[in-house]
Parts: C-alpha cells; sequence; structure tokens
C-alpha cells in the first residue's frame, strides 16, 4: 500500500500541469449584402461517371477537365443526384473524384419513393 502512495505522489508531482492558451481570433461576418449562395444540381448519368449540369455534360474520370468545370464556383453546394440505374459504387467514386477537384458542400439527393 505504501508503493502505491509514493507512486501516486511521485506522478502528482513530476507532471506538469500545461496552461490552455488561446489565440485571439479576429474575424469578420460576411454581410447579408454580398454573400451570394450557389447550388448547383448534379446529375451522375452513367457508371462511367459523366455528370450533366448546367446544360453540360462533364466526364469525372478526367480530373482537368472537372477541375477546371469546378474552378469558378469552388463554395457552391452541389446536390448530387443519380439516374435508377446507378450504382451505389458509382456515387460514391463520382463523390470523391469531385472532393478531389475541390468541390466543397457535396450533398446526395433524397430518393424519391
Amino acid at each position: 500500500m505504501d508503493v502505491v502512495f509514493i507512486l501516486l505522489l511521485f506522478f502528482m508531482l513530476t507532471t506538469s500541469m500545461a496552461k490552455e492558451k488561446q489565440l485571439p481570433v479576429s474575424y469578420s461576418a460576411p454581410s447579408a449584402s454580398n454573400v451570394e449562395i450557389v447550388v448547383r444540381e448534379l446529375l451522375i448519368e452513367t457508371e462511367d461517371g459523366v455528370i450533366s449540369a448546367d446544360n453540360q455534360r462533364v466526364s469525372t474520370s478526367n480530373p482537368n477537365e472537372l477541375s477546371r468545370w469546378i474552378g469558378s464556383d469552388m463554395e457552391a453546394s452541389y446536390i448530387v443526384d443519380t439516374r435508377p440505374s446507378i450504382s451505389t459504387q458509382a456515387l460514391v467514386t463520382v463523390l470523391d473524384r469531385l472532393a478531389e477537384a475541390g468541390a466543397k458542400n457535396l450533398v446526395i439527393k433524397e430518393a424519391e419513393p
């Protein structure tokens, strides 16, 4: 029992207590007048990852073409829908490719019953 007490004292005395340090963060909240929310709806057309949006067809297997297509709307929200014949694996592959190309805020559209 004495050994346990001595070990407890040893660890209590040798442990240093670290203070939490906070860094001041200054940020400005965007005003409502200059905030523009862009939402783009994508439809996965084929198992190969061809998507259509804004009356354009883009192949997600070509990273350069996909990056160029996303490039102007990096902060846009993307609602991804699929044709009924598209597999879950194809959906996940397209989502991965979109994320790699810089797309953020990816949302899968809920299937209608």
